[in-house]
């Protein structure tokens, strides 16, 4: 990862690599989510991990919903 990672980014980020979605950081202020749901690979940007990993469960629970 490119720089330094709070505590809580890390746990996060280890919580979301369990369950097979990859969270790392592109750039200063660009954190990518991205992994496989349904057959599907998702990567969305955030400015946080949280975010990050938020607005890649959001796409792929709208993905999911058959919308």
């Amino acid at each position: 990862m490119a720089g330094p990672m709070h505590r809580n980014d890390e746990e996060l980020c280890n919580w979301a690599g369990a369950r097979g979605i990859t969270i790392y950081q592109r750039s200063k202020t660009v954190w990518i989510a991205a992994g496989t749901y349904r057959g599907r690979e998702y990567e969305v940007k955030g400015r946080t991990p949280a975010l990050a990993l938020a607005l890649w469960m959001e796409a792929a629970q709208y993905r999911g919903s058959g919308i």
